[in-house]
């Protein structure tokens, strides 16, 4: 049986529920262990493995899987879209390098960039935690040391083949399915005739939720209709802000702010929710499984339509191209409060039918075989060409060896292009 490890920089996050729900299902086949990055797993601890999957999260917590990567090669799977925030703490905190970090942008992107980003960075205005970190992804840096790349979403995918050399392939999330308890309906004393809004996550300035309170209280008819519940660890900085907000527009009565909540609170407020609101002012995400999550409960979820979201047909979202658009929307919703049910009985049997880990398993096994295939026909196809250069007794061992490499890589470019 072949032997994997299984790398996740934690276990706290969406890449928790996701791995829980990978190996349930991969373990009947492989034999499969799991090792997190924040538990400081020793390097060599990959040496008797045969593959290595390493999933990677743009946070600190990927240092681990990078330092393993480098000494371990083997298939990436990249959760996000851009790495900056983790490259960024490895030189500047983890490596205590600066110049090194800058002399790697000036590498990746030009010297023109690497001053940019130091001016920015010196004023107190960090690029990696603005919209332009998908400018500058640094996720070229892992490139070199994987052996394939998977990735969740299809757009992503076209992305990722533009910039790398080797086997890509996209794979549906694999979502699986969540206990849901009966008497979640009344767990919480709400006006039942108000509609119910819902966000969560982690709460940067990134998931708009100051302009969403903004857009409640400048619209009498959506305070009047309204209960907004939100959920997640935020910053002070910007829990002033948002507290500010629900002063100033006299929101107190209609804003619940719940701060962390276990996973058993948290499907709780899903499931009591009309609408979860789902929004990003950039989209870091390769994939989103809050949004699975959702949609699962049969929920009406409102995104911007872009990249991994306007992957999903029109009538299981409610899509939005720009945030103005949100007010029209919620609108409309509070008006015909059943276009919420149609909506989320579709986007519930969506997710059901498409990323469901049975899928996913059948997916990854055959991706996984294909690659250990190609792996051993390069070795072939190497070892076969080293023989005959090396039987050419003719040629000076200086043209022997510029010889080998320009064949063989020419003859592996034609044989990876035809396979």
């Amino acid at each position: 049986m072949n032997k994997i490890a299984w790398v996740v920089p934690s276990l706290k996050t969406g890449l928790g529920k996701y791995t829980k729900s990978v190996i349930k299902k991969l373990k009947k086949f492989f034999h499969l262990d799991i090792f997190v990055g924040e538990s400081r797993f020793k390097l060599d601890d990959f040496s008797g493995y045969q593959t290595i999957i390493y999933n990677f999260s743009n946070t600190r917590e990927s240092t681990s899987l990078y330092l393993a990567i480098r000494k371990y090669p083997g298939i990436a799977i990249l959760h996000d879209r851009t790495y900056h925030h983790f490259f960024a703490y490895y030189y500047l905190e983890y490596l205590n390098n600066q110049k090194l970090y800058y002399q790697i942008l000036n590498q990746l992107y030009g010297e023109k960039i690497a001053k940019y980003a130091k001016i920015k960075n010196n004023s107190g205005i960090s690029i990696w935690e603005t919209e332009e970190c998908l400018k500058f992804p640094m996720r070229e840096l892992i490139y070199p040391y994987t052996t394939a790349i998977i990735v969740h979403s299809k757009s992503y995918e076209e992305v990722i083949k533009s910039e790398y050399d080797g086997e890509v392939t996209y794979l549906p999330l694999p979502f699986s399915d969540i206990s849901i308890s009966n008497n979640f309906q009344n767990f919480i004393d709400v006006n039942q005739e108000k509609i119910k809004l819902f966000s969560y996550g982690f709460l940067s300035e990134n998931r708009m939720i100051e302009e969403i309170l903004k857009l409640i209280g400048e619209i009498p008819e959506l305070k009047k209709r309204i209960i907004y519940f939100i959920a997640g660890s935020i910053h002070d900085a910007y829990l002033n802000k948002i507290k500010l907000v629900i002063s100033n527009y006299k929101l107190d009565k209609i804003v619940k702010l719940l701060g962390f909540l276990s996973d058993e609170e948290l499907y709780k407020y899903i499931s009591i929710s009309d609408i979860c609101i789902n929004l990003r002012k950039y989209n870091t995400e390769g994939a989103s499984w809050s949004l699975l999550e959702q949609m699962f409960f049969g929920k009406a979820v409102v995104v911007f339509d872009n990249e991994f979201y306007s992957e999903f047909p029109d009538n299981v979202l409610v899509k939005i191209k720009k945030f103005e658009d949100l007010a029209d929307k919620l609108l409309e919703i509070i008006n015909n409060p059943s276009i919420t049910i149609s909506i989320g009985n579709m986007a519930k049997s969506y997710v059901v039918a498409n990323f469901n880990p049975e899928r996913y398993c059948q997916e990854f096994i055959k991706f996984l075989n294909n690659t250990c295939v190609n792996r051993e026909k390069k070795k072939l196809l190497y070892n076969f060409m080293k023989n005959i250069v090396e039987s050419t007794s003719f040629l000076s061992p200086k043209i022997e060896k510029r010889f080998f490499y320009e064949l063989s890589n020419s003859i592996l470019e034609i044989f990876y292009r035809e396979s």
